[in-house]
């Protein structure tokens, strides 16, 4: 992801998953800069509209519960696809 001239992040994620109409949210990473800012819903909105354009309705994301940001940031927006 950018910001002007300048790497903020990354994405990846796919629409094909071993499960029907399932996408697969493989990493998805903000620099800790811009966290708390918004960025993160607006991420989490791009994911959404790209994965219901390929008609998934349902995602898979795999995070590590020591990652206490990760798990606050899912937990708050889960149900949202």
């Amino acid at each position: 992801m950018w910001k002007g001239t300048k790497i903020i992040g990354q994405l990846q994620f796919r629409s094909i998953y071993s499960a029907q109409n399932t996408g697969y949210i493989n990493l998805d990473y903000l620099a800790p800069a811009y966290r708390g800012r918004a960025y993160g819903k607006r991420i989490h909105s791009y994911i959404v509209k790209c994965l219901k354009n390929t008609q998934c309705s349902t995602a898979v994301i795999s995070i590590s519960r020591t990652n206490k940001h990760a798990v606050i940031c899912i937990k708050s927006m889960v149900g949202h696809i």
